[in-house]
């Protein structure tokens, strides 16, 4: 392959560098670290891994999973110890459950004006790190306690290392270890999908460099051998008896099952990322279409494509989707809009990219608005002023000036005054009507006494109580507990009578909330003592 068309040659001085880095750096942190730990885990998906990572740490294994007592092969262990060691720094708390995502996010950002600086230079390579931290969903799971961030940052380093080969004779094979390392660890982090799809994007984009002599250029050997070592190598640390049921659990049921069958509701037409797309890329999707006509190179434009295309494809013929999986597309789309922002042209052009800001943005504090009419006291009125403030930075930047810096500046500054808003303010506040907290903190200080619960059982409960809780399903089960032991039970209001009839003893209401739950919605639950 010859050396890629680029703004800036591969050799410039390292002094260039440490200027881009420190900045994109300083940018990370003002956007995904300010008052991280002040809002409450959101059930399910934070509490999942934040309960589980905390139940490892407890048992002293971090390579198994564990959740409410028994093992949790569901989930990869590889994030998840990253969990464990932020405990250990900052203790088991939301800022400890959180801090890696916010440190994989730092690196991505930083990958992404790497891999943009390789193809089109400095000036785009900063554009690009802010448009990718202050895009609304990757702000959201690098500030969130899930395995997303550290899968994205090491799926982002495999691409950013091959990258790095292009046009490189001598130096490729450190580099496509490099690659292929990363993919291994994208796979622990995310199963599969950590080498299946970037070896996609590599390949599309080798071949259409130089086909069949640049495929082969790849050393597929090399890299299947890293790889297979590196998965082999985790499931061998794991106990004997415990191998089996992690490929089941993990391998086929997580992955292979899902992709072949919608799980938990989470089914959706083909086009659905699209519509996720112009929302989660908020406030920089309406640019893509331009941004795209300004990519000159073809080797970019391919480059790019594949990044982006080959996900979408991936996940959109996938059976069960969920917003987040179009996350592996972001840095692509960072860099596209970081590139193409200054060829876009004059201001005049801009007006409906920035009025489809405003109308994309407007829909979240305009549905917020019209469900208070219908909940009034489980959603508080700051939750609708902050999600106003994106289509607030819209309006900004088409009024601000004619200068493209200022308006980029504007849309940037909103989504980080979103954050700081949401995080200090209004999230804060909504735990006022929220109701696992609370009670998993009341759990906590039962003492040593058998805690259930009946006909539900969130993660959250297990996170904020400390301990594990057993869930009774049947009246005749709560009657056998009352009639041996001194218990604790957490049950729904509606069904407090229904429990004190059959466990025929006297129970004490020791606490009692009522508010929402953020994935079994509005309910009031009850803490019974016997």
């Amino acid at each position: 392959m010859t050396e890629p068309e680029s703004h800036v040659p591969e050799s410039n001085a390292v002094g260039s560098r440490l200027p881009l880095a420190a900045s994109v750096a300083g940018a990370a942190l003002l956007l995904l670290l300010p008052w991280l730990g002040r809002p409450a885990l959101f059930d399910r998906d934070e509490t999942y891994y934040a309960e589980a990572a905390r139940e490892m740490r407890e048992a002293g294994n971090w390579l198994v999973p564990r959740l409410n007592g028994q093992e949790f092969h569901q989930k990869p262990f590889l994030p998840l110890a990253f969990i464990c060691a932020s405990y250990s720094v900052f203790g088991v708390n939301e800022t400890g459950a959180r801090m890696p995502s916010v440190l994989f996010g730092l690196g991505t950002m930083m990958l992404t004006a790497a891999a943009a600086r390789l193809l089109f230079g400095e000036a785009a390579a900063l554009r690009s790190a802010l448009v990718l931290g202050s895009s609304l969903l990757f702000s959201l799971v690098s500030r969130s306690s899930m395995t997303d961030s550290a899968f994205l940052f090491f799926f982002t380093l495999s691409l950013f290392a091959f990258l790095r080969t292009r046009g490189t004779a001598g130096a490729g094979r450190r580099g496509f270890l490099w690659m292929y390392a990363a993919m291994g660890l994208a796979t622990l982090c995310k199963g599969p999908i950590g080498f299946l799809l970037p070896i996609g994007i590599v390949a599309l984009i080798a071949w259409s460099e130089g086909g069949w002599a640049s495929l082969r250029r790849l050393q597929p050997i090399m890299g299947a051998a890293v790889i297979v070592a590196i998965g082999a190598a985790a499931v061998l640390a794991l106990p004997r008896s415990e191998r089996g049921a992690f490929l089941r659990a993990f391998l086929l049921r997580e992955n292979v099952g899902r992709y072949l069958a919608p799980m938990e509701g989470h089914g959706a037409p083909f086009w659905i990322y699209l519509p996720v797309l112009a929302v989660a890329f908020l406030p920089w999707s309406p640019f893509l279409p331009a941004a795209w006509k300004t990519i000159r190179d073809r080797r970019s434009r391919w480059a790019l494509g594949a990044w982006i295309g080959v996900p979408l494809l991936f996940f959109s013929a996938a059976t069960t989707k969920l917003p987040h999986y179009v996350l592996p597309t972001f840095p692509a789309l960072a860099i596209l809009v970081g590139a193409g922002w200054e060829g876009q042209g004059t201001r005049k052009s801009r007006l409906l990219p920035l009025a489809g800001v405003f109308v994309f943005s407007s829909a979240l504090p305009l549905a917020l608005f019209l469900a208070r009419d219908r909940w009034p006291d489980l959603l508080p009125v700051s939750l609708v002023w902050t999600a106003a403030i994106l289509p607030a930075g819209a309006v900004a930047a088409l009024i601000a000036s004619r200068r493209s810096t200022l308006q980029f500046g504007a849309l940037a500054l909103s989504v980080l005054l979103l954050l700081w808003v949401a995080c200090g303010w209004s999230l804060p506040a909504l735990q006022e009507v929220r109701v696992i907290r609370p009670i998993g903190v009341r759990l906590r200080a039962v003492g040593d006494v058998s805690v259930f619960s009946y006909r539900f059982l969130e993660p959250g409960l297990l996170f904020y109580a400390r301990r594990t809780i057993t869930r009774l399903e049947t009246l005749e089960q709560v009657a056998a507990r009352a009639g041996q032991e001194h218990f604790v039970i957490v049950v729904r209001e509606p069904e407090v009578s229904q429990i004190r009839a059959a466990a025929r003893v006297p129970l004490k209401t020791l606490a009692a909330r009522r508010g929402f739950c953020e994935d079994s919605g509005p309910m009031e639950l009850a803490v019974l003592a016997r």
